[in-house]
């Protein structure tokens, strides 16, 4: 099989399995129960604690794990609307990911003000607009810092300053699931970010578990009852072995840049080859910044879902966005909210390479993509 999806998830890296596998066959303990073996238990989820504040350059005390980011952005959001307790007047843009769109969907049915930020057609957001619709009544932000289908970087330095500039108040939340392993992120060097939500299954951890970093506790409310795990803000019984895959996945993570440069240039080298080939072809977010792996393209008048079954035919592993949105009958929302027709939308495939990837992967996928574009375009 050729994987090309990584930014649906990513392959579980040996060292983290490795790490995970005692803690699923022998060290089973409930981390909450009073004798040594269970308390030796916590003490190993405090050790992936630590190595994930590391990974952020923040405090291990500002770390909670959850489920997924999913839990994390709904958390750092419903935890928010639930301590204010009133009209939060939320701000976020229709290019978030689904765990903030939803619950964005659910905050208007409970008649709260959101706003919605305009996205260039280059996928960033317009930061004039950001001016304009943030008042003394906005408690929160929620912006994405990389997109999931396009790559595109928002430059979360700048949006920050803007909100605290404007409401000093103003609670600033980041989806940050896209951005770990893909761009350098220390928390020292964004005072303005409040709380950020990480997956861990996005930089070759295990699926089922993320995290939600807060810069102060009093922020929030939880969202699940229960016990009183995860600083009293996450109930439930951890995932013990998620948690500690989740920690060295976050310190084999430092080394991640150093392989950035390769994937880049497979990257780079299979957007030269189909442009080279094809005229028809347009690679969205080209010319904002994007992470060295993703390249989301439209194939004109060709249907995506006729590629990638295609492709799928041949041990191919690609996507039309979105893995949370991948069953919708609809064209890819954030193509759509940057202003391009549903043609362009509906012909677009992502492809998301990853460090197991090769040159010979990338030639193979060349070869068979030539074949099925010449396959369709017959057919039309």
């Amino acid at each position: 099989m050729y994987y090309f999806d990584n930014n649906a998830t990513t392959p579980i890296a040996e060292e983290v399995l490795d790490e995970m596998l005692p803690y699923l066959k022998t060290a089973y303990y409930n981390p909450s129960a009073p004798y040594k073996a269970s308390q030796r238990i916590k003490q190993q989820i405090e050790t992936a604690r630590e190595s994930v504040a590391k990974l952020l350059g923040t405090f291990p005390q500002n770390i909670i794990f959850t489920s997924s980011g999913s839990e994390a952005n709904n958390l750092a959001i419903i935890g928010i609307y639930n301590k204010f307790n009133c009209n939060i007047n939320f701000i976020t843009s229709k290019i978030e990911h689904s765990s903030v769109l939803k619950v964005a969907e659910h905050l208007e049915s409970k008649e709260q003000d959101v706003s919605y930020l305009y996205i260039e057609q280059d996928g960033r957001l317009n930061k004039n607009d950001l001016f304009a619709k943030i008042t003394d009544k906005t408690k929160l932000v929620s912006i994405q810092w990389v997109n999931s289908e396009t790559g595109v970087i928002q430059d979360i330095s700048d949006i920050g300053k803007i909100i605290k500039k404007e409401t000093p108040d103003t609670i600033f939340h980041v989806d940050a699931v896209q951005a770990v392993g893909k761009i350098p992120i220390n928390l020292e060097e964004y005072p303005e970010i409040d709380l950020l939500s990480i997956s861990a299954h996005k930089f070759y951890g295990p699926k089922g578990v993320g995290a939600l970093y807060y810069r102060d506790k009093s922020l929030l409310t939880p969202i699940i009852f229960g016990g009183k795990q995860e600083h009293s803000l996450r109930a439930g019984t951890e995932n013990v072995a998620g948690i500690i895959g989740m920690g060295k996945a976050a310190q084999i993570c430092k080394s991640l840049p150093e392989k950035a440069k390769n994937v880049e240039n497979l990257r780079d080298y299979f957007e030269e080859e189909l442009q080279r080939k094809y005229d028809f072809i347009k690679i969205h977010g080209k010319n904002a910044p994007r992470v060295f792996n993703t390249s989301f393209i439209s194939f004109g008048e060709l249907e995506n879902n006729l590629i990638i079954a295609r492709l799928d035919q041949k041990g191919i592993c690609v996507s039309g966005g979105s893995a949370c949105s991948s069953g919708a009958i609809a064209p890819s929302h954030v193509l759509t909210t940057m202003g391009l027709d549903n043609e362009q939308a509906w012909s677009s495939v992502r492809f998301s390479f990853g460090h197991f990837n090769t040159l010979e992967d990338i030639n193979f996928l060349i070869s068979e993509l030539d074949c099925v574009l010449d396959t369709l375009h017959s057919l039309l």
